[in-house]
């Protein structure tokens, strides 16, 4: 067989084929094209097979932490841990990885750790039971929410341009209140507390200031309702009726007080004002500092009976963003004291945001000893601490026990 000779390579004096060359040029970009689609579909591919797994993964971990607390030994069949297994808390928690971090997860569980599940998507607010304990309010996208437990309906009560947060349901169940800041505002609109109806109807503004208002709470008997405002300048603690009468300021202490929470009997308050936990009147008087300053102390919780006070203690310096087992973070601690100030003890020594429960026999609080925020119960006398939340994936701060628990 004659080999043939192989063609001869163009010149610049040889003529152009317009048309082939039009040809070859629209199928190179086609190839292109075919190429750059095939990249795209590999990259979703291995996109969507790293989603996959990451699902599994998170989903093996959450189930596996269920299965290990459900395991767990029983615990003595004495009063405290009968009615345990009645107790339930609602929780906020955050993921601590991935594009998803600002997003939260509202959960609920027993308060011995059994039955967690998951109820819906949330954001940074503390949630609030209602008083039946067959609902819960919480803040998602901006507004105020609730979810009946029993037949998983959600229903959102506010839809204001604006951001609602921070929702306390009244002890009657009726109502709730909330903050509201409204976007686009003018410059005396700042965050207020409104009261609306449990279904989100007839919405009040009770107080207008161009400072920021915090922490509503409400008093016992529901008729009026108890805030830390900047509205004079400095943060004090304000009181006010739920028909926007009364306006009250209770503390002219020129620093920073907050975290007002009622005295079961309505007639103190307890607060914390320059890192000290502080307990006055009803009406503003008789103000008698509890702590003498060793640490910063926060958010004082009344035992049901009234005669102890739990709080928090900030040994140290906090740094945002601080890792929970970084040595230069600020340490956390659950102290306990009576009423009057006496017999003061630490309860817990890596913990935060202690809340008693309704009945009188728990604490919750959250601690980051394990890496990650995660809500604990223990006993009143600060034995038997459990991990309740078992979410190694999510950082839980935010919490609520259920009426009658």
């Amino acid at each position: 067989m004659t080999a043939s000779a192989p063609p001869r390579p163009p010149r610049r004096g040889d003529p152009v084929d317009r048309d082939e060359l039009e040809a070859l040029v629209s199928a190179l970009i086609e190839e292109a094209r075919r190429r750059a689609r095939r990249r795209r579909l590999i990259y979703a591919a291995i996109a969507a097979a790293v989603a996959l797994v990451g699902s599994v993964l998170w989903i093996v971990l959450a189930r596996g932490a269920q299965s290990r607390t459900a395991s767990s030994t029983v615990a003595p069949r004495t009063a405290v841990a009968a009615g345990a297994a009645r107790s339930r808390i609602a929780f906020i928690g955050y993921p601590r990885f991935g594009p998803m971090l600002r997003a939260g997860q509202l959960w609920v569980a027993n308060a011995d750790g059994t039955g967690k599940r998951f109820l819906a998507a949330s954001w940074y607010s503390t949630p609030t039971w209602s008083a039946d304990g067959q609902a819960i309010a919480y803040e998602a996208r901006n507004d105020i929410w609730a979810m009946n437990l029993n037949t998983k309906k959600q229903q959102k009560l506010t839809d204001s341009r604006g951001a609602d947060i921070a929702p306390v349901w009244s002890p009657d169940g009726r109502r709730i209140a909330f903050l509201r800041y409204p976007f686009g505002g003018r410059h005396e609109d700042g965050w207020d507390v409104y009261v609306m109806s449990a279904d989100g109807s007839a919405r009040q503004r009770l107080a207008r200031h161009a400072a920021i208002d915090f922490s509503p709470v409400w008093s016992h008997d529901g008729r009026g309702l108890a805030f830390a405002s900047r509205r004079d300048g400095d943060l004090e603690i304000y009181t006010v009726n739920t028909d926007g009468s009364g306006l009250r300021r209770l503390t002219h202490n020129k620093v920073a007080d907050r975290d007002p929470t009622w005295s079961p009997d309505g007639r103190k308050i307890a607060f914390a004002s320059h890192w000290q936990i502080t307990v006055m009147s009803a009406d503003g008087s008789g103000q008698k500092s509890l702590t003498l300053g060793e640490g910063r102390d926060f958010a004082p919780s009344w035992s049901p009976g009234g005669r102890t006070i739990a709080f928090e203690r900030q040994l140290g310096r906090y740094q945002y963003g601080s890792c929970p087992r970084c040595g230069r973070a600020a340490r956390f601690e659950v102290h306990l004291m009576n009423a009057d100030g006496s017999a003061e003890q630490r309860l817990a020594p890596n913990g935060m945001q202690p809340h008693w429960s309704p009945d009188g026999r728990k604490i919750g609080f959250v601690s980051a000893r394990n890496g990650n925020w995660e809500v604990y119960v223990m006993n009143g006398d600060g034995s038997g601490q459990r991990n309740v939340s078992h979410t190694r994936l999510f950082n839980d701060s935010l919490f609520a026990w259920s009426p009658g628990s």
